[in-house]
């Protein structure tokens, strides 16, 4: 997986369980002051550490594993082919989208790119970005490319006969 240095000392950790991940399971973590934010295939959950040692998580009962929340596990598998074969991967797209884990907001980290927070857990940011700044975002869950959207319906206009409704009331689609 692709990773930063600095990478493990980030407080997003998975966390694999040695079977399925249970109610029980969930509530020891939590009790013990870990905030659970996904689950993970396998067995496992992203959490958040809070003020918990990750030096302490693999002692925790039924733990098979943990490891950081690696920079790699937040970008689509597309963009980091693109890089990897020396190409810009957002040269088709014109915003990325970031999803994030919680609604604790990004603002602050995004402030110098031209951005808009569609809900409480994504923000819709125009290119370019410093790919490498927003993959080091604490919080952050994906990143993915974002396709200009289109909407077509061209064979169907001339059987509708729409052509009124697109030239006097600035509709189409």
């Amino acid at each position: 997986v692709f990773s930063y240095e600095g990478d493990e000392n980030t407080q997003y950790w998975i966390i694999q369980f040695r079977g399925p991940v249970t109610k029980e399971r969930q509530d020891m973590l939590t009790s013990m002051g870990l905030t659970l934010l996904d689950y993970f295939p396998d067995n496992a959950f992203v959490v958040k550490l809070n003020n918990f040692d990750s030096d302490d998580l693999n002692s925790i009962p039924g733990v098979y594993n943990s490891s950081p929340f690696y920079s790699g596990l937040k970008v689509h598998p597309e963009i980091l082919d693109s890089i990897s074969e020396g190409e810009d991967p957002f040269a088709e797209y014109i915003s990325i989208t970031i999803e994030t884990f919680t609604d604790e907001p990004i603002s602050n980290e995004l402030s110098r790119y031209n951005f808009e927070r569609t809900s409480l857990t994504r923000y819709v940011v125009n290119l370019p970005v410093d790919l490498d700044q927003v993959m080091k975002i604490e919080g952050v869950k994906w990143i993915e490319p974002r396709s200009i959207m289109e909407f077509k319906n061209n064979i169907a206009d001339g059987i509708i006969d729409v052509d009124w409704v697109w030239n006097n009331m600035g509709l189409d689609g």
